[in-house]
């Protein structure tokens, strides 16, 4: 989720709804990044979820929905909106639940691989 969502943001870049729109490449690029992290929050167990509640799961899944079944739907203003705004909140999320379990496995809350 977070590779795709880094790619997501990195691909957008500083364009908006309209330089998005012009550029299918971009924007069939960025939805397919969209796609896949709310597909990824799709295959995350209900306790998976629960015990991280901080990821907005929900709406990543919803999106997800959105793009694979609404195809008329899709917008570049709806993208640019997630891509810009509710993707940065989801990598800072990761990243901190990441940086804590490298945390945990260093200071031994947490078993490594290894044991």
């Amino acid at each position: 989720m977070l590779e795709y969502a880094q790619t997501a943001i990195r691909i957008l870049g500083k364009a908006n709804a309209a330089t998005l729109a012009a550029d299918q490449t971009s924007f069939l690029a960025v939805s397919y990044a969209v796609q896949v992290i709310g597909e990824a929050a799709n295959k995350v167990s209900p306790a998976g979820q629960a015990a991280l509640p901080d990821v907005p799961w929900r709406d990543a899944i919803a999106m997800r929905h959105r793009l694979v079944h609404g195809y008329r739907s899709r917008s570049a203003e709806i993208m640019v909106q997630t891509i810009a705004v509710r993707l940065p909140e989801l990598t800072a999320v990761l990243e901190r639940i990441l940086n804590k379990s490298v945390d945990d496995e260093r200071s031994g809350a947490l078993p490594s691989e290894d044991q």
